[in-house]
């Protein structure tokens, strides 16, 4: 279909380009107003954490990120995760925090 297409990101426009040929794309760069959405600086945490999101889906890859999790978790003893998300329970030992649907 002949729609104005506008993409957030270059590899999308360039795939949209070189794949399709499609040449009616707008690029629109995600920016942030640093005026108004800032954090102050501060000093690292006391306990190392590890946060993400989560979803029992497969495909998502969240057994990718729990395996190098437990392999951090070798080398930081102390290491805690705080994730939000949905799906089965979490059974990880260094779970600290786990935010369903928050």
């Amino acid at each position: 279909m002949p729609l104005h297409k506008i993409t957030v990101a270059n590899w999308i426009r360039d795939t949209l380009l070189l794949r399709f040929g499609d040449r009616d794309i707008s690029l629109v760069v995600p920016s942030v107003d640093t005026q108004q959405f800032f954090a102050p600086k501060r000093d690292k945490q006391a306990v190392p954490t590890v946060g993400m999101i989560y979803g029992h889906t497969s495909w998502k890859g969240y057994d990718i990120a729990f395996k190098a999790l437990e392999l951090a978790a070798q080398r930081i003893p102390d290491l805690r995760l705080v994730a939000f998300g949905f799906g089965q329970s979490l059974e990880l030992p260094f779970l600290s925090q786990l935010h369903y649907d928050p």
